[in-house]
């Protein structure tokens, strides 16, 4: 396979990553702003009273938050796509 076959491939898994990612967060921007429950509100709430613990869990589920939407885009890939993985 050459790679000039491969280019628009890579464009679309480039483009959906970054979608991807600003979508998340532009979620979190929207969920930190004026907001009176969420986790965006924990996050305020905490950093109003120095509560690093609870600052640091709501990092983490926004962090797998994050994680999930990629995790099921490779397993659909996988269950719907099998060639590529011949390929790859």
């Amino acid at each position: 396979m050459k790679t000039t076959d491969e280019v628009p491939g890579v464009r679309a898994a480039e483009r959906a990553g970054v979608s991807m990612t600003l979508s998340v967060i532009a979620l979190i921007a929207a969920e930190e702003i004026n907001t009176t429950a969420g986790i965006g509100y924990l996050m305020v709430q905490a950093g109003d009273f120095a509560r690093t613990d609870i600052l640091a869990v709501c990092i983490l589920v926004y962090g797998l938050l994050g994680l999930c939407p990629d995790v099921i885009v490779r397993v659909l890939e996988r269950l719907l796509m099998p060639w590529r993985r011949a390929v790859r």
